[in-house]
């Protein structure tokens, strides 16, 4: 991965006014990088978004990360001068379009990010052995045939709900910034039944580190 390329890339110069200096479009993209590696003086375990969830996550619109990647792999090979997202939507990219993943996908399918206070539904804490949302004590119970995905944050604070494909993912937990796990999760009545690590995360004792 070219980070040198995708700290470029995250400049996304929607705005054509010649007049804008180049200090205030280093401010915008400190900002987001700073949004993304929050967390990471809290834990030394902590980890900072793979790669299609940093395209994901810089993108105002938070289209999917996995279709984003495939259009910044065709951007870099382009050796384009052009930031990746004023390529993609603006530039000479703009035409661009991945017949596995067509533009109408790639607009179509945004990532949604919680805010603070719609992250509070998500939080799980541990009571009597079981899992309960902290808001309203209830206990978790995943649905069968369906995925559950859940975030440990920096704050060892613990977020589960229901994945969507490209719509409510890890990265929707948080809104970008870095987590110390992240993962699968079947739980029965506030009882955890099983729990898998993503594979570029650490290990950790889901319970232990929630209670």
């Amino acid at each position: 991965m070219n980070f040198a390329a995708l700290e470029q890339s995250s400049i996304l110069i929607f705005n054509l006014e010649k007049s804008e200096d180049i200090l205030s479009r280093w401010r915008r993209a400190c900002i987001r990088a700073s949004v993304i590696g929050k967390g990471l003086s809290k834990d030394d375990k902590a980890q900072i978004l793979i790669v299609k969830h940093w395209l994901e996550a810089i993108d105002p619109l938070h289209r999917y990360g996995e279709t984003l990647m495939l259009y910044y792999n065709i951007w870099l090979s382009s050796h384009s001068p052009e930031p990746f997202f004023y390529w993609l939507d603006i530039g000479d990219g703009k035409e661009v379009d991945v017949e596995e993943h067509p533009r109408t996908e790639l607009h179509g399918n945004r990532v949604r990010y919680l805010g603070f206070k719609e992250r509070e539904a998500y939080e799980v804490v541990v009571q009597g052995g079981k899992l309960v949302y902290k808001q309203n004590g209830a206990f978790v119970h995943t649905i069968e045939g369906t995925k559950w995905i859940y975030v440990l944050s920096t704050s060892r604070r613990f977020y589960v709900g229901q994945k969507e494909r490209g719509s409510f993912q890890h990265s929707s937990f948080l809104a970008g910034p870095a987590t110390v796990a992240a993962g699968r999760l079947v739980v029965s009545d506030g009882r955890l039944k099983r729990c898998s690590i993503d594979d570029d995360v650490p290990p950790v004792n889901v319970t232990k580190a929630v209670t």
